[in-house]
């Protein structure tokens, strides 16, 4: 199946069943799907989200195990939602795609994506590593954004006057392949 059929399946699926459901636990504001499959590294991969609530909390894993428990179409005693620093992910399968989503709080997101902006990154405690947290935003894309949180982050990463943002380097310089990772570039 082409990334692009197997992408869109996700999108519908997205739309149609997990974001109306997810948005009766709370104040959802911003969503973005990432990882290999949206960035057309893979043809065939799970499909990693971040939901990104408007509450100094995201639903609890109670909560989010009886929306799972709905959605989850393989076999298991116990759905998998997992709780775990400052980090909140479950796994489901619907239609043989498998959804990899992580939760976080508006105002964290906030401070993570101003953290890497800033060169602020050293440090840092979270287990989402902020560097991962903004190069999935930015390479990802934007599937809910009521308002305009996303866009004017967006705008920000991509427009900063040369004096810091994301850059794009080659694992191997000088090689052939198409391997890149996202390095910052802090101010002088």
């Amino acid at each position: 199946m082409a990334a692009s059929t197997r992408l869109e399946e996700y999108r519908t699926t997205v739309r149609q069943q997990v974001l109306p459901a997810y948005d009766r636990l709370g104040s959802l504001t911003l969503v973005y799907l990432l990882g290999s499959l949206v960035a057309g590294y893979a043809d065939d991969a799970d499909l990693d989200m971040m939901l990104v609530w408007d509450d100094p909390d995201v639903p609890t894993a109670a909560h989010r195990e009886l929306l799972i428990a709905h959605f989850d179409e393989r076999e298991r005693g116990q759905p998998f939602v997992l709780d775990y620093h400052d980090i909140d992910l479950e796994r489901f399968v619907i239609a043989d795609l498998e959804y990899n989503l992580a939760h976080l709080p508006l105002a964290v997101w906030q401070a993570m994506i101003q953290a890497i902006l800033d060169g602020q990154r050293a440090g840092s405690e979270r287990v989402l590593d902020p560097l991962v947290a903004t190069a999935g935003f930015y390479y990802g894309e934007l599937v809910l954004d009521r308002q305009g949180i996303g866009q004017r982050v967006s705008h920000r990463l991509t427009d900063t006057g040369g004096a810091r943002g994301l850059v794009q380097v080659p694992l191997h310089p000088g090689g052939g392949g198409a391997s890149y990772c996202t390095r910052p570039v802090f101010a002088a």
